[in-house]
């Protein structure tokens, strides 16, 4: 059997420095384990012009799409193209988009070439959808599906299946162009980064997070697993860092030391970076991240307002904040700040507060997120009555606001007032990370 994953284009803030789709690179090496051939169809690195040529020449008995919420209608498209020339494939959508609709809408849609949608991780599901099919089984009795037979569609039934991620073999990074993702990445910000996955779920209950597909439960990798495959990318692309992808490096202090004691017997020469919570790090874990070469570390910091913490329920206060940012200085690890703005309710006091908190904890850097209510989340359920533009496509959540309720400030200007007190404390001589810049237009 032949498969091809299919990433659709996406307009992209950080199109300039890009990461490969790691999840693609995991179900490939799956299934090629399972002597499935599969290629890749990059929507992500390819001029789009030829990436629907490509498309429109597919010959596969399966494409496999997997799908941001914005790439929905793309993957329609690429669906619609695959049936006019090859209508015999089989048509398999997943991903975070189409996992967290089903969950809202059931995943119906009259008129859809897709065949079947994977709910959720689909490590242990495809091997067997695939096996399935090339026998002309049933898939009824296969969980988490939506399944579309000549516009009859059915669901079938819920059961949560979280992959063990330390059975799981290393991503099949071949599948991409990885040449071209570290070419672009030098040439726009003079630097080049790869990254990795140690675990996958966060326990925690920030409204506007969908843990749809990875879920809260987490699970890790072996520590000397991590340490491997970190190495052998320092070996295979030499690269300026290396990003743990995780959604909390430092959920578990245990699991942080363990793995940090196994990287001093196994030391890297490359810096790495990861993504930590302000309540979750102490001086010890610290200390131990720098000893083994961790540079920078990131934090959902999201607002410097108590009022806008408590409503995006991050569940620690401003003084946490400053707390971590100061042992981060203390240690000599960069920390860096994810902030949001756009939140319903948000005054300028709220925004001034944000500011005043940036020129205390000197963030190495900014990454700004407009207040996005994605479907199946709590901020979705609370906010829904404001959204004012149903097409997903159009839901930019590093440039835009989907909601219609007044703001004190628009929330555009409020970005821009940050990024001003920003700026001038890096012009007073505050140390930055060069390359957060490289992306902006």
């Amino acid at each position: 059997m032949k498969a091809t994953f299919v990433f659709p284009p996406i307009p992209y803030k950080f199109a300039k420095t890009p990461y490969p789709p790691l999840g693609i690179g995991y179900l490939a090496a799956v299934l090629r384990a399972q002597d499935v051939q599969v290629d890749l169809i990059d929507g992500q690195m390819i001029e789009e012009g030829h990436f629907w040529q490509k498309v429109n020449d597919l010959t596969a008995d399966v494409v496999l799409i997997s799908a941001t919420i914005r790439q929905i209608k793309g993957a329609e498209l690429v669906a619609k193209t695959v049936k006019q020339h090859n209508p015999t494939a089989t048509v398999i959508l997943g991903g975070p988009g189409p996992s967290a609709l089903a969950v809202q809408q059931r995943g119906s849609s009259k008129g859809t070439k897709i065949d079947i949608v994977v709910k959720g991780e689909a490590e242990d599901l495809l091997p067997l959808i695939l096996r399935r099919l090339e026998n002309r089984e049933s898939l009824n009795d296969v969980p988490n599906l939506i399944i579309n037979r000549d516009g009859n569609v059915i669901s079938t039934r819920v059961d949560p299946v979280l992959s063990d991620v330390r059975t799981i073999p290393w991503p099949d990074r071949a599948i991409f162009d990885e040449k071209a993702y570290l070419a672009r990445w030098l040439d726009s910000a003079k630097m080049t980064s790869v990254h990795i996955m140690g675990s996958r779920g966060c326990p925690f209950n920030c409204s506007f997070c969908d843990r749809t597909v990875t879920g809260r439960r987490v699970r890790y990798r072996d520590a000397e697993d991590v340490a491997a495959e970190m190495l052998f990318l320092e070996k295979r692309y030499a690269p300026d860092d290396i990003f743990y992808f995780d959604d909390l490096f430092t959920a578990n202090k245990k699991r942080v030391i363990a793995l940090c004691q196994t990287l001093q017997e196994n030391p890297l020469r490359t810096p790495w970076s990861a993504q930590g919570r302000v309540d979750t790090v102490d001086e010890e874990m610290l200390e131990a991240m720098k000893a083994v070469g961790c540079a920078e570390l990131m934090f959902g910091v999201e607002s410097g307002s108590e009022k806008i913490l408590q409503f995006l329920v991050k569940g620690f206060t401003r003084e946490k904040i400053i707390r971590a940012f100061d042992l981060c200085h203390q240690v000599g690890i960069k920390p860096g700040a994810y902030l949001i703005v756009g939140v319903p309710g948000e005054t300028k006091q709220d925004i001034m507060d944000t500011v005043s908190l940036v020129e205390r904890i000197e963030p190495s850097l900014l990454n700004f997120s407009f207040l996005t209510p994605f479907p199946n989340t709590a901020l979705y359920t609370a906010t829904q009555h404001w959204i004012g533009d149903w097409d997903y496509e159009q839901w930019d959540d590093f440039d835009a606001t989907v909601y219609t309720c007044k703001f004190e400030v628009d929330p555009r200007g409020a970005r821009d007032m940050i990024l001003n007190a920003y700026q001038k404390k890096i012009s007073s001589g505050m140390p930055y990370s060069e390359y957060q810049f490289a992306n902006e237009s």
